[in-house]
């Protein structure tokens, strides 16, 4: 006669056929929880939701590094977490970039289709940080494409360095129209090289436009060292 099934009971650790039963630790399930981030200029809110949608924690923080280094490392309590945040001018960069360098997986959301989406599932004026965080809960936020880091600094020292030749050309072109208001002609091919430079700090103009060809002349050479910089600045990026 067999044994019911039910009425063997087998103790954690005990001997069956020789070999010693060892229970299985209890599988731990790994959730994750979203972070919703509306940045503001000088002031931001944040929204901490669960899987479930249910809100865990909300607070607002100044917008400066040192707080949102704060804010970053807190989130370490909450376990394994995402967050998202709306793209506005320059003023996402930085909480960007620190959640990236803690290991929180950031998207940065289109405001635009955001908004749309939003719009489509609640009356809303704008979107808060609670909103964002339930849209990423959902899967359901349009990315911008963020480039890696490298490629942002060194696109950032592009534009900077772009920015100081456009103030170059300008000035070039105002000693120009003041050589040409009084009629002088400079015999070097390129009046901005080392010769030219010459002729340009030894011309003798009325109080006035002396004044205004020394102020050309000292930013020109401030904006030549600047624009040096820059390339070499680029070209050890690359190395």
């Amino acid at each position: 006669m067999g044994i019911p099934k039910a009425a063997v009971k087998v103790s954690q650790g005990a001997l069956i056929g020789g070999c010693r039963l060892q229970a299985s630790p209890p599988t731990e399930v790994k959730r994750t929880n979203y972070v919703g981030i509306d940045i503001g200029k000088n002031r931001c809110a944040a929204c901490v939701a669960d899987e479930k949608g249910e809100i865990l924690r909300e607070l607002t923080y100044q917008n400066t590094r040192a707080v949102i280094e704060e804010l970053a490392g807190s989130l370490a309590q909450f376990g394994d977490c995402r967050a998202v945040l709306e793209s506005t001018g320059n003023l996402w960069v930085k909480t960007y970039e620190i959640l990236e360098e803690h290991g929180v997986p950031v998207k940065l959301a289109n405001p635009l289709q955001t908004k749309a989406i939003a719009q489509a599932r609640v009356k809303m004026d704008k979107l808060s940080a609670r909103i964002l965080a339930h849209l990423l809960r959902a899967n359901l936020i349009p990315e911008c494409y963020i480039p890696p880091r490298e490629t942002r600094e060194r696109r950032s020292l592009l534009r900077h360095r772009s920015a100081l030749v456009r103030d170059r050309t300008r000035i070039r072109n105002e000693v120009h129209s003041l050589l040409d208001r009084h009629d002088l002609r400079c015999e070097h091919k390129d009046l901005f090289c080392v010769s030219g430079m010459r002729w340009l700090v030894g011309l003798k103009l009325p109080r006035e436009d002396q004044a205004i060809l020394e102020s050309h002349i000292r930013r020109l050479r401030a904006l030549d060292g600047a624009v040096e910089a820059a390339i070499s600045g680029s070209l050890r990026r690359h190395r």
